[in-house]
C-alpha cells in the first residue's frame, strides 16, 4: 500500500498520525521487522466482574449465575441476545459473546486482575492505562517503539500521544474525519477501499469485516474495526509501528448491565476482527495487543432498580495477548469486596502491566 493511499484511509477512518524523530537502528536499516503494538482502550471504565474477574455474588453481578472457564481463565459468561443487549436481533447476533471469545483466545491470553489504578479520575487513569503513569508527559511504549523504528504511531484520539506530542518531538495533526453518522457499507479490506474492487458488504463469517445493520446501532464497532484494519494495512506496508484504538460507552452510571454487556460484545467482536486480520496478513508473530480500561466499576450497584448503574472503582483488569505474551494465564486477584488481594506475581499497578508489555515488545522501561 502506498503512503498516499494510507493517508487517505487514515483520514477516512478518523485516525491521527504522529510523526516521529528517528533515534533507533530499525529506521536506518530499511523495513521494520520488529514488534508491532496495538493498545485497545475500553473507554469509560469497564466492569471486571463481567469480564475475567467474575463473581456470583448477586450484589455485584445480576447477569449470570455460574462462572465459566476456558483453560486456566475464569470468565463471566455473557450471551449476546436482543433481551440482554436491548439491540435489534441482527445487531445483537453480530456481537461476540464471551464464551466464543475466551474459547478462541484463552491459549493466547494473559488476564491480569486486581490492578490498583489509584484513581477514579478519567484523565489520570487514562494516562496510567496508556503509559503506566498518571501524570502528563510520560512516554508510552507505543511512542518508544515509534522513536526506535522511525515509523509513526496511529491513534483514534490525539490526546493519547501525550508524551511525544507534549514534548514537541512527535507533533500530531488531526486528519479530516469521516462522517461520524455514516455507516460503512464496504468490506474492511483497506487495500481495496480506494480502487473500487471490493464487493458489497455481506455479513462476515471470519470476523475480518465490519457489519452492516439497519439503524446505526453498531456505528462505534464499525468505526473501531475500520481503524483496526487501516492500522494492520499500515503495519503490513511498513508505514506504522503502533496504534491506539478505543471503543467508548463503558461509563455506566445507569443501565449498567445492559450497556456493559453490549459494549463488551462489541469489544470482543472488534478484537477478534483485529486478530483475524493480523493472522491473514501474517503479522501474528510480531503483534502484541493490550486491552484495558482506565479503571473498573463497582463493586456494588447503586440501587435495586433494574437499570441501576455502578460507580467508578480504582481496581481493574487488563488482557495481554500476542507476541511475547505467555497465554492461558491469570495473574492477580480480588477479594469478595473487589479489593486487592495479596499475590506474588509482581503485577499490582499499571506501571507493572507496562513493564510486562515492554518486555514483550523489547522495550526496557525505567
Amino acid at each position: 500500500m502506498q503512503r498516499r493511499k494510507f493517508l487517505k484511509l487514515a483520514a477516512l477512518s478518523g485516525l491521527t498520525i504522529g510523526s516521529t524523530v528517528s533515534t533507533g537502528s530499525h529506521a536506518r536499516s530499511g523495513k521494520h521487522r520488529g514488534p508491532l503494538l496495538v493498545v485497545v482502550h475500553a473507554r469509560g471504565g469497564w466492569d471486571p466482574r463481567l469480564l475475567c474477574d467474575p463473581t456470583t455474588d448477586p450484589a455485584q453481578n445480576r447477569v449470570y449465575t455460574e462462572i465459566a472457564s476456558a483453560g486456566a481463565i475464569a470468565y463471566a459468561p455473557l450471551a449476546m441476545t436482543r433481551r440482554t443487549t436491548g439491540l435489534h436481533g441482527d445487531s445483537a447476533h453480530a456481537l461476540m459473546g464471551s464464551t466464543a471469545f475466551f474459547n478462541k483466545y484463552a491459549s493466547r491470553l494473559h488476564c491480569i486482575n486486581g490492578i490498583d489504578v489509584g484513581t477514579v479520575d478519567h484523565a489520570q487513569a487514562t494516562s496510567s492505562l496508556l503509559t503506566g503513569h498518571p501524570g502528563e508527559g510520560a512516554l508510552s511504549i507505543a511512542e518508544l517503539l515509534a522513536l526506535d523504528s522511525g515509523l509513526p504511531l496511529l491513534t483514534s484520539r490525539p490526546s493519547a500521544m501525550s508524551g511525544l506530542a507534549m514534548s514537541g518531538m512527535a507533533p500530531s495533526a488531526r486528519l479530516p474525519n469521516a462522517d461520524p453518522h455514516a455507516t460503512y457499507e464496504r468490506s474492511c479490506d483497506p487495500d481495496a477501499w480506494l480502487d473500487g474492487s471490493d464487493p458489497a458488504l455481506a455479513v462476515p463469517t471470519d470476523g475480518a469485516a465490519p457489519i452492516e445493520v439497519a439503524g446505526g446501532e453498531l456505528r462505534d464497532l464499525q468505526r473501531f474495526m475500520r481503524q483496526a484494519h487501516v492500522a494492520l494495512a499500515a503495519f503490513d506496508a511498513n508505514l506504522a509501528v503502533a496504534v491506539h484504538l478505543e471503543l467508548g460507552g463503558f461509563d455506566t452510571h445507569g443501565s449498567h448491565d445492559r450497556q456493559q454487556l453490549t459494549q463488551l460484545g462489541k469489544l470482543f467482536r472488534g478484537v477478534d476482527s483485529l486478530m483475524t486480520g493480523a493472522d491473514r496478513r501474517g503479522l501474528t508473530d510480531r503483534l502484541t495487543v493490550m486491552v484495558g480500561s482506565e479503571f473498573g466499576r463497582g463493586p456494588y450497584y447503586d440501587g435495586p432498580q433494574r437499570f441501576a448503574g455502578k460507580d467508578h472503582w480504582p481496581v481493574s483488569s487488563a488482557m495481554l495477548m500476542g507476541h511475547g505474551i505467555v497465554g492461558n494465564r491469570v495473574s492477580g486477584a480480588t477479594d469478595a469486596q473487589q479489593q486487592l488481594r495479596p499475590y506474588d506475581t509482581g503485577i499490582r499497578t499499571p506501571a507493572d502491566v507496562h513493564r510486562e508489555l515492554g518486555v514483550a515488545c523489547g522495550v526496557v522501561l525505567g
